[in-house]
Protein backbone atom coordinates (compact mmCIF):
# COMPACT_ATOMS: atom_id res chain seq x y z
CA UNK A 1 0.00 0.00 0.00
CA UNK A 2 1.11 3.41 -0.30
CA UNK A 3 1.21 6.61 1.42
CA UNK A 4 1.31 9.92 1.49
CA UNK A 5 1.70 12.98 3.41
CA UNK A 6 -0.42 15.93 2.22
CA UNK A 7 -1.37 19.33 4.21
CA UNK A 8 -4.09 22.20 4.02
CA UNK A 9 -2.52 25.47 3.29
CA UNK A 10 -4.23 29.00 4.49
CA UNK A 11 -6.49 29.08 2.05
CA UNK A 12 -7.57 25.89 2.26
CA UNK A 13 -6.25 24.05 -0.53
CA UNK A 14 -4.50 20.80 -0.28
CA UNK A 15 -0.94 20.32 -0.52
CA UNK A 16 0.81 17.08 -0.83
CA UNK A 17 4.17 17.44 1.61
CA UNK A 18 5.43 13.60 0.79
CA UNK A 19 4.98 12.27 -2.08
CA UNK A 20 5.17 8.67 -1.25
CA UNK A 21 6.42 6.81 1.80
CA UNK A 22 6.60 3.13 2.86
CA UNK A 23 4.58 1.36 5.17
CA UNK A 24 7.22 0.64 7.40
CA UNK A 25 7.82 4.67 7.82
CA UNK A 26 4.07 5.32 8.18
CA UNK A 27 3.74 3.03 10.63
CA UNK A 28 6.87 3.88 12.33
CA UNK A 29 5.38 7.48 12.30
CA UNK A 30 1.41 6.28 13.51
CA UNK A 31 3.61 4.65 16.51
CA UNK A 32 5.25 7.65 17.71
CA UNK A 33 1.68 9.72 17.01
CA UNK A 34 0.22 7.53 19.63
CA UNK A 35 3.04 7.97 21.73
CA UNK A 36 2.62 11.49 21.59
CA UNK A 37 -1.14 11.55 22.12
CA UNK A 38 -0.31 9.44 25.14
CA UNK A 39 2.55 12.11 26.88
CA UNK A 40 0.30 15.25 26.17
CA UNK A 41 -2.63 13.52 27.88
CA UNK A 42 -0.96 12.75 31.08
CA UNK A 43 0.35 16.19 30.86
CA UNK A 44 -3.02 17.59 30.40
CA UNK A 45 -4.01 15.62 33.52
CA UNK A 46 -1.07 16.80 35.43
CA UNK A 47 -1.80 20.09 35.26
CA UNK A 48 -5.60 19.63 36.04
CA UNK A 49 -4.67 18.10 38.61
CA UNK A 50 -1.84 20.67 40.10
CA UNK A 51 -4.17 23.45 39.18
CA UNK A 52 -7.06 21.76 42.06
CA UNK A 53 -3.90 21.31 44.38
CA UNK A 54 -3.09 25.39 43.95
CA UNK A 55 -6.92 26.26 44.60
CA UNK A 56 -7.52 23.83 47.62
CA UNK A 57 -3.99 25.45 49.26
CA UNK A 58 -4.80 28.80 48.39
CA UNK A 59 -8.27 28.68 50.52
CA UNK A 60 -7.20 26.92 53.24
CA UNK A 61 -5.30 30.11 54.46
CA UNK A 62 -9.05 31.87 54.32
CA UNK A 63 -11.11 29.74 55.79
CA UNK A 64 -13.50 31.43 58.17
CA UNK A 65 -14.40 29.02 61.31
CA UNK A 66 -17.46 30.83 62.02
CA UNK A 67 -18.57 30.54 58.00
CA UNK A 68 -21.25 27.26 58.16
CA UNK A 69 -20.32 27.25 54.16
CA UNK A 70 -16.35 26.53 54.97
CA UNK A 71 -16.37 22.86 55.49
CA UNK A 72 -18.32 22.63 52.18
CA UNK A 73 -16.05 24.40 50.01
CA UNK A 74 -13.16 22.27 51.64
CA UNK A 75 -15.21 19.13 50.35
CA UNK A 76 -15.42 20.38 46.96
CA UNK A 77 -11.84 21.40 46.45
CA UNK A 78 -11.21 17.91 48.10
CA UNK A 79 -13.04 16.05 46.26
CA UNK A 80 -11.88 18.00 42.50
CA UNK A 81 -8.26 17.41 43.73
CA UNK A 82 -8.79 13.19 44.64
CA UNK A 83 -11.20 13.04 41.74
CA UNK A 84 -8.24 14.12 39.56
CA UNK A 85 -6.25 12.10 40.59
CA UNK A 86 -8.15 9.08 40.35
CA UNK A 87 -7.78 10.25 37.06
CA UNK A 88 -5.00 10.64 36.17
CA UNK A 89 -3.96 7.22 38.07
CA UNK A 90 -6.83 5.68 35.88
CA UNK A 91 -4.95 6.75 32.80
CA UNK A 92 -1.21 6.08 33.46
CA UNK A 93 -2.92 2.36 34.39
CA UNK A 94 -4.81 2.07 31.02
CA UNK A 95 -1.78 3.66 29.27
Amino acid sequence: MKYRISAVDKDATLKTVVDEISEKDYKTIMSNIRRLQVSMLSKDYYVIVRDNIKELLAFLPTIEMMNKYSIDTINRYTYNVLGTFYAWIEYYESH
